[in-house]
């Protein structure tokens, strides 16, 4: 009894993942459930990506422009000694 074979090819240029050969079960219907679950997850995983990747920008972002803020507060507050 043949099992259900998927071949996959992955292009390591892009992330992408190509189905080439899908064979069926025994009553000849093709499992699409697995490529759509497959396409699913890979989809999210890129989303999450994505978003964590703009989270750190922000984040970098805030720190650079509020640093000369909170320096200059910084030092507003440090006694300085005259001489």
């Amino acid at each position: 009894m043949p099992e259900d074979s998927v071949d996959i090819v992955s292009d390591e240029v892009s992330d992408e993942v190509n189905i080439i050969h899908l064979t069926g079960n025994r009553s000849g219907q093709v499992n699409t459930f697995a490529m759509n679950m497959n396409a699913s997850t890979e989809g999210q995983l890129r989303s999450r990506r994505k978003a964590a990747k703009m989270l750190v920008a922000v984040v970098v972002m805030f720190a650079f422009c509020f640093l000369p803020v909170h320096l200059l507060s910084v030092l507003r507050l440090v006694p300085t000694e005259h001489s």
